[in-house]
C-alpha cells in the first residue's frame, strides 16, 4: 500500500469522523468547558506529543508531508492539533506557551519568495509585452459620425 493511499484513507476517516461529530452528536456539548481533570489529561498528552517531536514533523512543507511522513506521524500530528484546539477553546484556565499562530518554516518562506519572484517577473514581462503592442492612434479608422451626410451625398 502506497503512502498516498494511506494518507487518502486517513483524510477520508477524518472527514467521516468530523461529519459524524457535526451532524450526529449534539452541538451544545462541544461548547462546554472541560473539567479540570480532562484539561490536565490533555495537557499531559500535549506534553508527551511535544516530547515525541510532533512539532518537528509539522515544520516541514505541507505539500510533501503525505509522501515523507509515516501514517503514524500524520496521526500524531492530527491528534496534536485536536488537543491544541481543545486546550485553546475548552480549557480557558490553561495557558500553554506556543499556543498561537505558528511561524512559517524556512522551506515555506523560501517557496513563498520564489513564487512571489516568479509572479513579479511574469507581471513585468506581461507589462512589457502590452507596451510593445500599443500603437499610436487608432488601428481602425473611426466611423463617420453623421449618417445624414452619407445619405445626402448618395442622392
Amino acid at each position: 500500500m502506497r503512502v498516498t493511499e494511506v494518507v487518502n484513507r486517513h483524510f477520508a476517516l477524518m472527514a467521516a469522523t468530523a461529519a459524524f461529530a457535526v451532524f450526529v452528536l449534539p452541538g451544545a456539548s462541544f461548547s462546554k468547558p472541560l473539567s479540570s481533570k480532562a484539561c490536565v489529561a490533555l495537557v499531559n498528552e500535549h506534553a508527551r506529543l511535544l516530547n515525541a517531536g510532533v512539532e518537528k514533523h509539522m515544520r516541514g512543507d505541507p505539500a510533501v508531508a503525505g509522501s515523507t511522513l509515516k501514517p503514524e506521524q500524520l496521526a500524531s500530528i492530527d491528534r496534536f492539533l485536536f488537543i491544541e484546539g481543545q486546550l485553546r477553546f475548552r480549557c480557558p484556565e490553561v495557558r500553554l506557551p506556543g499556543l498561537g499562530v505558528p511561524a512559517k518554516s524556512e522551506a515555506q518562506a523560501a517557496a513563498f519568495q520564489k513564487r512571489a519572484k516568479q509572479e513579479a517577473a511574469a507581471h513585468r514581462a506581461n507589462q512589457q509585452k502590452n507596451r510593445a503592442k500599443k500603437t499610436k492612434g487608432p488601428g481602425v479608422p473611426l466611423p463617420d459620425r453623421n449618417p445624414r451626410r452619407q445619405a445626402n451625398a448618395a442622392s
